[in-house]
């Protein structure tokens, strides 16, 4: 399959009207925040893709309006410069969607995704080993959450992951 064809179905799937992709998150209530998301396929190569996204697309999916710092900026000016300032035989078009290439994993295992959106398969002794580092101690305080991701969880995960280092957290319990 090719990337373009594998870029389009990862969007397809984000852009239905009915979430597609279900994520069971661990939250630790007692600091309010997420310690891992148990997801699958196809939540990792949504991230995988969000990653491989030129930041150019990235500014023009979650719109320059919302973007930190001077991308949305440099991002409207692009999109406004009269095309008689660009090189012969090139246009705006191609600066302002660039394509990138997708990563897929195999979707046999179970992922854990971390609330940094580090991500790594999913096992028993990861598990233990993250509460650990984590202290969590107090396994009453631990609960879990089903949640879905359509698009508009998607572009908040991506507004969060250029933003801050709990972007789980961010997107799914301080909305």
């Amino acid at each position: 399959m090719s990337n373009t064809c594998c870029n389009l179905l990862v969007m397809q799937s984000m852009a239905t009207s009915k979430p597609k992709m279900r994520l069971k998150l661990l939250i630790d209530r007692k600091d309010d925040r997420v310690i891992f998301a148990e997801a699958g396929k196809d939540f990792v190569d949504f991230l995988f893709y969000l990653f491989s996204l030129p930041i150019g697309t990235a500014v023009k999916v979650s719109g320059p309006q919302s973007m930190v710092g001077c991308m949305g900026d440099l991002y409207q000016s692009l999109k406004t410069l009269d095309k008689s300032y660009m090189q012969p035989n090139k246009s705006r078009t191609s600066a302002l969607s660039p394509r990138s290439p997708i990563c897929y994993v195999k979707g046999v295992v179970t992922y854990m995704v971390m609330d940094n959106l580090k991500v790594m398969p999913m096992s028993t002794i990861s598990t233990i080993t993250l509460l650990n580092n984590y202290n969590a101690k107090d396994i009453g305080a631990l609960e879990e959450k089903i949640v879905y991701v359509g698009m508009n969880e998607g572009l908040d995960l991506l507004q969060a992951s250029l933003e801050c280092k709990g972007a789980l957290t961010s997107v799914f319990l301080r909305n």
